[in-house]
């Protein structure tokens, strides 16, 4: 496997070790601090995720045209920003600054699936694809795993505030290592020949491999518009993930408010 995949695989789980460290407890703030009931929540949620939607549709295509680890580290370190964002705006008890900061975050983490997923593909055809996607989501689900149960630990000691800033912390950790240790793929190789060329008025070096061509973002969206198979897939995932959305909100605030469960005991249930 290329070295490049395993070093996705180990940035991913970083990456999630960092963001699921207080995020899935982001209702419990809105519940448990701020005094928001359930309705409110579940409206902030859902005004959260539209923006995400829109991101996602086109950051496939962003990163044809920007660069797939360009558009990954952009990805991570926004929301490392965020998170510390977040965490100022706990201290600050604001239910504004919280929702933008976390709204935020959810959009910048958008963009880094695409990037990964198109990273793979330039680097491992056939079974050895597979395998790369598999790396790269083992060490994602571990570092959720790892991180969701160090998160319901680290709460009650410490408050939601220190836990976004640790979180802010590790994804900027992310960002540094992956900028260090992982390579171009040979696509943004190619792409970085390409715009050079272009800036330079001359044309490209055909020792780079092919010219880098691609259609205007609205002929992009029009082939994928005719793909039946595509678009029934996406329906497919929309339909899942609205119910993972709704257990990811739902599950802590009946855990937690109905049933009692503190902190620790819900981070090792979601682990």
């Amino acid at each position: 496997m290329n070295r490049n995949i395993r070093l996705l695989g180990i940035g991913s789980g970083v990456r999630a070790f960092g963001w699921f460290l207080l995020q899935p407890f982001l209702s419990l703030y809105l519940h448990d601090v701020l005094e928001v009931g359930y309705a409110e929540i579940g409206a902030i949620f859902l005004i959260l995720g539209i923006p995400p939607i829109a991101a996602t549709v086109s950051s496939g295509l962003v990163a044809d045209r920007f660069g797939r680890r360009r558009l990954l580290l952009v990805s991570i370190g926004g929301e490392a920003i965020c998170m510390f964002l977040l965490a100022y705006a706990v201290i600050g008890a604001s239910l504004v600054g919280v929702s933008i900061a976390a709204g935020l975050g959810m959009l910048f983490g958008t963009l880094a699936g695409p990037a990964i997923s198109a990273y793979v593909a330039d680097l491992a055809d056939g079974s050895e694809r597979t395998k790369g996607f598999t790396w790269v989501r083992v060490g994602y689900n571990a570092g959720a795993a790892a991180s969701v149960a160090l998160g319901g630990f680290l709460l009650g000691p410490l408050g939601f505030a220190a836990v976004g800033a640790i979180s802010g912390v590790v994804l900027a950790a992310a960002v540094v290592f992956l900028t260090l240790a992982l390579q171009p793929s040979p696509y943004d190789r190619r792409l970085g020949s390409h715009d050079a060329a272009l800036q330079a008025g001359a044309g490209t070096d055909p020792s780079e491999g092919p010219v880098v061509t691609h259609g205007s973002m609205r002929q992009s969206l029009r082939i994928l518009a005719r793909d039946r198979t595509f678009l029934e897939l996406c329906l497919a995932f929309a339909l899942g993930t609205f119910v993972m959305a709704q257990y990811a909100v739902t599950f802590p605030l009946f855990s937690n408010a109905v049933l009692g469960l503190p902190y620790d005991i819900l981070g090792l249930a979601f682990a």
